[in-house]
């Protein structure tokens, strides 16, 4: 009896500390919200300029995916390598077994969600915004096709910004969401790149 009290106990001190570390994490979202949103609401009024509006929808719709696929080809075609097309798709499908469990556990809402100020260009993937699987994504697939052929490093940066520029202006993610992202994409691709330089 004394024992099941004890482990009643426990699991009550637990219990208390789990939801005052979900509190505080709750708080450290909102506020971070707080602090970057105004740079949300500059990159999303941008859209009102002339030719930007079709121009950021077309790149956030590649960057849900079709992207990548053209990125590999195009770079197969150039250059036929396909052991780095090869590492980029693994390092992609890592960094998609990860980031969906981060995104689940912090439940970071989004720029249009925090403010209704802030338009969405267009529907979400999903709910939450940190980290920003486009960047990651990017940063993935990137990482391989540069350690083959290092000409490529001017393209993919110009494409990360492209990417991330529109992110940030179709209001679905703040800056901090595309550096986390990139961080993911960058240790997803890491033990990709080893292997790739491994077996090269």
């Amino acid at each position: 009896m004394e024992k099941s009290r004890e482990l009643s106990g426990l699991a009550g001190r637990v219990r208390g500390r789990l939801e005052t570390g979900r509190g505080s994490l709750a708080r450290l979202r909102e506020s971070g919200n707080a602090r970057e949103i105004e740079k949300v609401r500059w990159f999303t009024r941008q859209l009102d300029r002339a030719g930007v509006r079709p121009f950021a929808l077309v790149i956030n719709r590649l960057s849900n995916g079709i992207l990548y696929v053209l990125i590999g080809v195009l770079f197969w075609l150039a250059f036929g390598v396909a052991s780095a097309v090869l590492a980029a798709a693994a390092a992609l499908a890592l960094g998609h077994t990860v980031y969906p469990v981060i995104k689940r556990h912090y439940r970071r809402r989004r720029p249009f969600q925090f403010d209704r100020s802030v338009p969405s260009l267009l529907p979400p993937l999903d709910d939450h915004s940190f980290p920003s699987g486009h960047m990651m994504s990017c940063v993935a697939v990137t990482i391989p096709l540069c350690v083959a052929v290092p000409a490529m490093v001017p393209g993919a940066i110009a494409i990360l910004l492209i990417v991330g520029w529109a992110r940030l202006a179709a209001g679905h993610h703040y800056p901090s969401d595309l550096a986390g992202g990139g961080m993911l994409g960058a240790l997803t691709a890491m033990p990709i790149v080893a292997a790739q330089i491994g077996f090269g």
